[in-house]
């Protein structure tokens, strides 16, 4: 199904199954029995049952597409190449019965050659979990010129991603003072911005994750004349949990101001921030803050880990840190709502982007059991051109994914 019910105000299908559990539709009896809502998809599992039947039901898997916008196609094919691939591996036998809202144009003529460039260019670069430590293996062997596979495979996805010099961040560009540097800077389409102010610039974009859209918000280290931004985005989007990946003071110099209190309370802007406990352990602190909004007379409780042994150019002394901390946020996110995870590190695309990379990777591992780090960092780029810069980044996403595969045991147990 490659149609929402509703695009605008329009009705572009009729729901032919129910919310939950069973429903009539003429002579046949509908169940559904499993629904996997992710961030570009939902898949369902439905019982199809003639009335009075006492045949088998039939099983039927629905694969619905939510990503398609209601005007034009999807900014970049990744989703929907992903999603063709899931409906084929689950595909044995069989018509596949496809439908979407009757409409054609140039536009989407020209997104299947995208689509298809993109399939060719790329290939497949899915493995089956299982297969991860053999497929790392291969990647980091030498052919004879010298090159790793890995790195042949970097330079495709460096080639099919968008140019950071080509981005379009005008907004960003109007407000100089509010950012630390004129490199990374955040997408107009893809900014965060600070709700019922003019002007409502932060240097923060949004990125989507595996289960959510904009699941992350890709944050600038706080200034301290950008910290009461800063903490009006955590409050406004509800944001549970904060990810610091950088300390404050890197190579002699201050890389992120310090907008949460040692002991007590800070008072910044119209917020008030409480330390109510921190916890250091091997490699990330813990902290849980209590943060009061003067003007609307709210309370909100956040969450902060700040991993201290990882290096700006993203190599970490120790990668079950990262894969540590991912475990603990899922925790604190299931319990919070599962809003928006703030994450920050010194320039936006190093640390910041390899820790959303792992994440979603890890993510999707754990619901498909499958890994595809270049199409997870191809996407990520779509919102923020230039995440993950370097070969030895790439690296350490594929070894930070095997680490937390060997470290619960999920080759076999999804």
């Amino acid at each position: 199904m490659i149609t929402n019910l509703v695009e605008g105000t329009k009705i572009k299908c009729q729901q032919y199954w129910p919310e939950g559990g069973a429903q009539g539709f003429g002579p046949f009896q509908i169940t559904v029995t499993d629904q996997q809502t992710l961030a570009d998809y939902t898949l369902r599992r439905i019982l199809v049952q003639l009335k009075g039947s006492s045949e088998r039901p039939l099983n039927v898997s629905q694969f619905h597409f939510t990503a398609w916008p209601d005007h034009g196609v999807p900014d970049y094919a990744t989703p929907i190449l992903t999603f063709h691939r899931r409906v084929m591996k689950e595909h044995k036998s069989g018509p596949i019965v496809v439908h979407c809202r009757t409409s054609q144009s140039r536009d989407q003529y020209i997104f299947i050659h995208d689509a298809i460039l993109e399939a060719v260019t790329c290939g497949d670069t899915q493995v089956e979990s299982g297969d991860l430590r053999k497929i790392l293996g291969r990647l980091q062997r030498r052919d004879q010129s010298g090159r790793t596979d890995m790195e042949i495979q970097f330079s495709v996805l460096e080639q099919v991603s968008p140019n950071p010099q080509d981005a379009k961040v005008s907004v960003a560009l109007k407000h100089p003072k509010k950012n630390r540097s004129k490199n990374f800077l955040p997408l107009d389409k893809w900014r965060v911005l600070i709700k019922g102010e003019s002007p409502d610039y932060i240097n923060a974009s949004v990125a989507h994750g595996y289960k959510q859209q904009r699941a992350f918000i890709i944050a600038q280290n706080p200034m301290q004349s950008t910290a009461r931004d800063f903490w009006k985005i955590v409050c406004d989007r509800k944001c549970g949990v904060l990810v610091m990946l950088c300390d404050l003071v890197e190579t002699g110099k201050e890389t992120c101001y310090q907008y949460w209190p040692s002991s007590g309370s800070i008072t910044v802007g119209e917020f008030t921030v409480d330390l109510i406990q921190e916890e250091r352990l091997s490699g990330f602190t813990i902290r849980n803050f209590g943060v009061y909004d003067e003007k609307s007379n709210k309370s909100h409780q956040v969450t902060q880990f700040h991993i201290t042994n990882w290096a700006p150019d993203g190599n970490c002394s120790n990668i079950k840190t990262v894969t540590d901390v991912i475990e603990e946020v899922g925790k604190v996110q299931r319990r919070t709502g599962n809003h928006p995870i703030m994450v920050h590190c010194s320039d936006t695309v190093s640390r910041s982007g390899m820790f959303c990379a792992i994440a979603t990777t890890i993510e999707r591992c754990k619901t498909e059991g499958v890994v595809d780090v270049f199409q997870v960092v191809k996407a990520l780029r779509v919102q923020k051109p230039g995440a993950v810069c370097t070969v030895l980044q790439y690296r350490i996403i594929f070894e930070a994914v095997l680490e937390y595969l060997d470290s619960f045991a999920l080759y076999s147990n999804f």
